[in-house]
């Protein structure tokens, strides 16, 4: 599951950076 979270951040950092 961490895993799978870690590579979703990976793929998605630009993404997740705006929605933190």
């Amino acid at each position: 599951m961490e895993k799978g979270f870690l590579i979703k951040w990976k793929t998605m950092q630009p993404i997740s950076l705006v929605s933190v």
